[in-house]
């Protein structure tokens, strides 16, 4: 039983591990994406809807493709 509840444990801390660094990944993307988007416009108010449009549609894409 305690060899069992260890295998879990390591089991569980990898998979802990993977979608840390997947989080961490998706976040430089959107850093990324955001101050390209910011560069690119001088019109506040134009970018302030393509970040909104941009993180609700990376939010929709991150959850679809992280189902577990």
């Amino acid at each position: 039983m305690q060899n069992q509840n260890l295998l879990e444990e390591l089991i569980n801390s990898g998979l802990e591990e993977r979608l840390r660094k997947d989080r961490l990944s998706m976040y430089e993307e959107i850093k990324r994406e955001i101050f390209q988007m910011i560069d690119s416009s001088n019109d506040d108010k134009e970018i302030i809807k393509n970040i909104v449009k941009y993180l609700t549609d990376s939010q929709f894409r991150y959850f679809s493709r992280n189902r577990y």
